[in-house]
């Protein structure tokens, strides 16, 4: 493989063909949806009674629920070394290792909640936010890092990191989570 050819664009994936035309959901139930833009992220919130949260309410959840505060990769690996997180462990685009269990998206909830009890805010894929990248730019700031973030390249599977997606684009990569607003004011998370 070229490191520089890894990445193609693929007309034929769709959320229903995840890997391509001939691709399907069979054994994905648990994964999370991928190929979805923000419209449909949107449309899917709003059809469950929810929405999809701001970059500051996502940061928060995810700051919040951080096992060790004072170390912000502590929501990829636990003190022993045992993974938390779906991430690319090894030499990023060539070699994964798998330390984690996974080479692309790993079935949801399969790591241990965090300290305020959600999944997966860290890794797996990159989650859209109702915020935009900034003024300047028709992107909008998704949040978490996904299973293609490494140590070596990106490493932007922090609480604090964020990345700019065009609204209209879809990836195997980037899915979204729903918040529901509650009438004591919490909010509560379905990824």
């Amino acid at each position: 493989m070229i490191a520089s050819s890894w990445w193609e664009l693929d007309r034929n994936t769709t959320w229903r063909s995840p890997e391509g035309a001939g691709s399907n959901l069979v054994g994905r139930g648990r994964h999370p949806v991928v190929h979805v833009t923000l419209n449909d992220a949107h449309a899917y919130a709003k059809w469950v009674g929810g929405r999809i949260p701001s970059e500051v309410e996502w940061e928060y959840a995810a700051s919040l629920g951080l096992f060790d505060s004072l170390n912000p990769e502590s929501g990829i690996r636990g003190p022993e070394g045992h993974p938390r997180a779906n991430i690319w462990n090894g030499v990023f685009p060539l070699i994964n290792t798998e330390e984690d269990g996974y080479t692309g998206t790993a079935p949801a909830g399969c790591y241990e909640a965090n300290l305020i009890g959600v999944h997966d805010m860290i890794g797996n894929v990159w989650e859209w936010t109702n915020s935009p990248f900034g003024r300047a730019t028709p992107q909008i700031t998704i949040k978490g890092g996904s299973f293609l973030c490494g140590s070596n390249y990106c490493r932007r599977y922090r609480a604090t990191a964020r990345e700019s997606l065009e609204k209209n684009f879809s990836t195997a990569h980037v899915g979204f989570r729903v918040v529901k607003d509650i009438a004591n004011g919490k909010m509560t998370s379905h990824d």
